[in-house]
């Protein structure tokens, strides 16, 4: 599979996340201002801080006792409902309200980071799809042009170091090297091929020696197997006569070679 088609074929806002995605949003999209405005409002209808003292006012102005201690009674299980139950509510009103105006203000970025995120993994989608290949192929060309100038630098730096710093010590190398020459290829090598023609001779020697004194034993047979022939046959032609010699006298040695 092409690297064109590979980045074709990738998906990064999958269905399953696109789904995911929307629903965290339908959740963060609930109307809280309206909530918050409703509980805003009093706990009760009417305010009955304000008619419990208009009770007693009343319950002050009439002149039956009766009908006023009734009244004096409704004021007092008025104010006691009031501070028992209404303002506990209003307490926990508030807190309600507050935390509302809080959870407000954590959605706010919440819904807008999701909305970026779904809007740019939507716009990654297309330029990976239409534009993957060219992307990856110019990022590559960053990596190898970083590469190459980090060997740059050090082809630089190395170049720094042998003007500035070997350098100074070229003439004690220049010796090192010109001995090195001397000894090496001069003398020693030299030496290593007169050492290695003697070998070759000294093998070549020990190789014909056996030959050649097998040839030495049969050439001197040779020779005193053909003098003693000739010996005899001059014996033999040889009339006897005043310096006839003895046979116990040595034969001239002739030599043939």
């Amino acid at each position: 599979m092409s690297v064109d088609q590979s980045f074709r074929n990738l998906q990064l806002l999958t269905p399953s996340l696109q789904k995911t995605l929307q629903g965290l949003l339908d959740t963060t999209s609930v109307d809280l201002s309206s909530l918050r405005t409703a509980l805003s409002g009093s706990v009760t209808a009417k305010d009955l801080t304000s008619f419990a003292k208009q009770m007693e006012n009343v319950a002050n102005q009439i002149k039956d006792g009766a009908t006023a201690g009734r009244l004096g009674s409704l004021v007092t299980k008025t104010r006691r409902l009031i501070s028992t139950n209404i303002l506990p509510l209003e307490t926990r009103r508030d807190e309600l309200v507050y935390q509302l105006t809080a959870l407000e203000v954590q959605l706010m970025p919440i819904e807008k980071q999701i909305t970026q995120s779904m809007s740019h993994l939507k716009t990654i989608q297309y330029f990976v799809g239409n534009q993957g290949t060219a992307i990856a192929q110019e990022k590559m060309r960053q990596f190898v042009e970083r590469i190459l100038n980090y060997v740059g630098q050090f082809q630089e730096y190395v170049l720094d170091s042998v003007h500035n710093t070997v350098a100074p010590c070229r003439p004690v190398w220049n010796v090192f090297q010109g001995v090195r020459q001397l000894l090496c290829r001069h003398l020693v090598d030299p030496l290593n091929g007169l050492w290695f023609c003697t070998m070759w001779c000294m093998v070549l020697f020990l190789l014909a020696t056996p030959t050649s004194i097998k040839l030495i034993g049969y050439f001197d047979k040779m020779r005193k197997s053909s003098l003693l022939a000739r010996t005899q046959i001059g014996s033999q032609e040889s009339p006897p006569g005043p310096n006839w010699t003895s046979p116990d006298s040595e034969p001239v040695q002739v030599d043939i070679w």
